[in-house]
C-alpha cells in the first residue's frame, strides 16, 4: 500500500492494480482484456448493473475498471464521508464480479461495431497498423479488440480466466491519495483483502528486440485524406534516457513546437501533426503523426524525416531547452494537485518497479539535462530503423 495524505479537500482517490491483463490472452482469447474492462462494473455476486449504478449515484462516488497491456485494476474516487460504503462497493466489484452474460454479449457486439467502423476513422487504423508492423509477434502488436473472429469465441470463461490469472492479493498494489487517516485506511484495506484466495500467476516477460530493417505499410481507403505515422523503436519504462526524451517531445510538440511550425504554419502541409510516444515494460516507440491531403503525402513524409534528422544532427537552442523544461515541470506540478492523478502515478510506479518517489522528484531529473544529452538521445532514437504506416 502507498499512502499520500492530502486534506485540502474532503476527497479520497484509491487505485488497486496488478500486473496482468492482455499479456494473459491466448490465441483463442484475444480481446478478452478489453472486454473485461468493459463488463467488470456490470455486476457482482450481490448487485446487478442497475443496482451498482444507483448505489454509485447515491454515494456521489465513481468506481471504474481498467485492463491494458500490462495491468488490470480498479479506481475509486469518493467523498471522505462516504468512504466506508464506497470501499464496500469497490471491494465487492474487485473480488466478486459476475460478468453477466447479457452484458458480455452487448459489449462484444459493441466491439464488433467499432471494428466495422474503423473505415470511418482512418487515423486510428493507421496507428493500429503502425503498432502491428513495429511489434509484429510481440503482444504490443496485437489489436486490443482481438478481431471479429476472436470476438466470436469470447464469453464468461475467457474473461474470468484473464481476471483470475491477473488479480490476487499477492502482488496487488493499492495506492491512496486524499483526506483519510492512515490507520483508518489500513484497517479498511485489511478487511478488503481478508480471506482472499490468490489464483494469480506470475507475469510473463517477453522482450522486444527492436527492428532489423525499416518497414513500410500502406492501406488504401476511399477517403480524400492521408494519415501517416513515422516511428522508431523507443525506450522502456526504466530507461534513464526517458527524461531527455521528454525534452525532445516537448521541443517537437505544441503550437510552438518544430513539427507544427515547420510542417503546418510554414509549409501548410498538415491539418494535424504531433509527436507520438509510448514507453512500456519491454520497449516502446517514438515518432510522429500527420494528417494531410493525398497530394501532399510525399512532401509530408520528407519534412517529418527532415525534422527528425535536424534534431539528431544539430543541438536544439538554449531557448527551446528552457521552454521545454518549464512546460514539462509545470504540467507535472499541476497533475500532482489532483488526487486521482497522484494515486494513479504512485500505483503504476510501484507495479512497474520504478522508484516510488519518482513522482515527486520529476524536476530533479529534468532540470540538469543539457543540450549535449538531448542530442545524444536524439541520435540514439532516430539513428535506428523505422516503421512508416500510411492510410490514404
Amino acid at each position: 500500500m502507498i499512502y499520500r495524505p492530502s486534506f485540502d479537500t474532503p476527497v479520497v482517490s484509491l487505485r488497486a492494480g496488478h500486473l496482468g491483463g492482455a499479456r494473459f490472452e491466448s490465441e483463442g482469447s484475444f480481446g478478452a482484456a478489453e472486454l473485461l474492462s468493459r463488463v467488470w462494473m456490470s455486476g457482482s455476486d450481490q448487485l446487478s448493473e442497475d443496482e451498482i449504478n444507483a448505489k454509485m449515484e447515491s454515494l456521489a462516488s465513481s468506481v471504474s475498471s481498467f485492463a491494458g497491456r500490462h495491468t488490470i485494476g480498479m479506481s475509486l474516487t469518493t467523498l471522505t464521508s462516504f468512504f466506508d460504503p464506497s470501499l464496500e462497493l469497490f471491494s465487492d466489484l474487485l473480488r466478486k464480479p459476475s460478468f453477466p452474460e447479457n452484458v458480455l454479449q452487448r459489449e462484444v457486439q459493441s466491439m464488433k461495431d467499432q471494428i466495422a467502423m474503423r473505415s470511418d476513422h482512418p487515423a486510428q487504423y493507421c496507428m493500429l497498423q503502425f503498432m502491428q508492423e513495429m511489434f509484429k509477434d510481440h503482444p504490443y502488436g496485437r489489436d486490443p479488440f482481438g478481431g471479429e473472429k476472436s470476438l466470436e469465441h469470447l464469453g464468461q470463461k475467457e474473461v474470468r480466466e484473464i481476471w483470475k490469472k491477473s488479480l490476487g492479493p499477492k502482488g496487488l498494489v493499492i495506492s491512496c491519495s486524499g483526506a483519510i487517516e492512515k490507520n483508518k485506511l489500513v484497517e479498511s484495506l485489511n478487511g478488503m483483502i481478508e480471506n482472499w484466495k490468490d489464483e494469480s500467476v506470475p507475469f510473463p516477460r517477453i522482450p522486444f528486440n527492436g527492428l532489423s530493417e525499416s518497414r513500410k505499410i500502406v492501406k488504401d481507403f476511399e477517403k480524400e485524406q492521408t494519415h501517416i505515422v513515422l516511428g522508431y523503436p523507443g525506450l522502456d519504462l526504466k530507461d534513464e534516457d526517458r527524461y531527455a526524451l521528454n525534452i525532445i517531445q516537448a521541443v517537437l510538440a505544441g503550437q510552438g513546437g518544430r513539427l507544427f511550425v515547420e510542417l503546418r504554419d510554414k509549409a501548410s502541409l498538415a491539418y494535424s501533426v504531433s509527436p507520438l510516444r509510448m514507453e512500456a515494460l519491454e520497449g516502446g516507440y517514438f515518432g510522429a503523426y500527420i494528417g494531410c491531403t493525398p497530394s501532399k503525402t510525399n512532401k509530408a513524409i520528407e519534412m517529418m524525416r527532415n525534422e527528425f534528422d535536424r534534431i539528431s544532427s544539430t543541438k536544439i537552442s538554449t531557448a527551446e531547452l528552457e521552454r521545454a523544461k518549464r512546460y514539462l515541470m509545470g504540467r507535472h506540478d499541476i497533475d500532482l494537485q489532483r488526487n486521482a492523478s497522484l494515486s494513479s502515478s504512485l500505483m503504476f510506479d510501484q507495479l512497474y518497479g520504478t522508484n516510488p518517489t519518482e513522482t515527486f522528484e520529476f524536476a530533479k531529473h529534468i532540470e540538469p539535462i543539457g543540450l549535449d544529452e538531448v542530442l545524444k538521445v536524439s541520435q540514439r532514437i532516430f539513428g535506428q530503423q523505422h516503421v512508416l504506416s500510411i492510410v490514404s
